[in-house]
């Protein structure tokens, strides 16, 4: 059950995460970075991409959260897309 539960706070989070402005550019760039240092065998490089990124994904939706937007981080991401068909 926790695994479950933890599994669909994630699914929010990063359907959240998705919304924000220049987020899915920021996450394929950080991705990218963590790729290429694990790829070069770089322990140190991609433990700093890795940090680095969840720090990045952290302050954006620190940001969202603070710019009134914290709902973002409750919807349902399975039905998300459905939801903004209607508006």
């Amino acid at each position: 059950e926790l695994a479950d539960a933890l599994g669909q706070q994630l699914l929010r989070e990063r359907a959240a995460a998705w919304d924000i402005l220049g987020r899915p550019e920021r996450s394929l760039d950080e991705h990218t970075a963590i790729f290429e240092a694990v790829s070069a065998g770089d322990r140190a490089g991609a433990r700093a991409a890795l940090i680095a990124h969840l720090e990045s994904v952290a302050g954006d939706l620190q940001g969202l959260a603070e710019a009134g937007h914290g709902e973002l981080a409750h919807r349902d991401p399975l039905t998300a897309d459905a939801d903004q068909r209607k508006e």
